[in-house]
């Protein structure tokens, strides 16, 4: 990390040392309110172990985008490559990674046809993938965009619709017909 100038990014294999003005994340709790999420194993290193903030991730985009290692991975037919993960979402090309331990999930996308560099961090159970989809989506024209697809016919799901609760989070979610569409 030290070579891009990554200051505030640490491998720490656990969560037992205080590391001062790092986040830790947060699992919802089944009655109510959060509890800490933990990284219970202390054999993680590059997988879930990376700790940094919005503004070093953004430093790792830009040497990615600005490395032949980019230039290289979207000129093969290869949908993976040294962690880069190659995908194509309304049309745009996209370029990122994403992970997440017990209470935190990040992603990185970028979108290298547009100089566009995209980091979503979250410290509970939020979705960073559609954050940082929905922000390159916010940041670009709706004309340099493909029309979203629409929502599947809700058809094929009609037993399936309802309410349903996950018993560890206490999340509750609705699958629903509305216009004939899954929603």
């Amino acid at each position: 990390f030290e070579p891009l100038g990554m200051a505030d990014t640490v491998a720490q294999r656990g969560d037992a040392p205080l590391v001062p003005g790092i986040a830790c994340g947060h699992v919802p709790l089944a009655a109510g309110g959060w509890a800490r999420g933990l990284n219970v194993s202390e054999e993680r290193l590059g997988d879930g172990a990376v700790i940094s903030t919005a503004a070093d991730m953004l430093r790792w985009a830009r040497h990615l985008r600005e490395s032949a290692l980019l230039a290289e991975l979207t000129d093969t037919p290869a949908a993976y490559g040294l962690g880069l993960m190659r995908e194509t979402h309304r049309g745009l090309r996209l370029v990122g990674h994403g992970g997440g331990v017990m209470g935190a999930n990040s992603h990185l996308f970028l979108a290298p046809d547009h100089d566009i560099e995209v980091i979503a961090l979250c410290n509970g159970p939020a979705p960073a993938r559609a954050l940082a989809l929905t922000a390159i989506e916010d940041t670009l024209r709706e004309s340099a965009l493909d029309a979203p697809l629409p929502p599947p016919s809700s058809t094929p799901y009609r037993d399936l619709l309802g309410h349903y609760r996950v018993a560890e989070t206490g999340m509750v979610f609705e699958l629903a017909a509305q216009d004939g569409q899954l929603v």
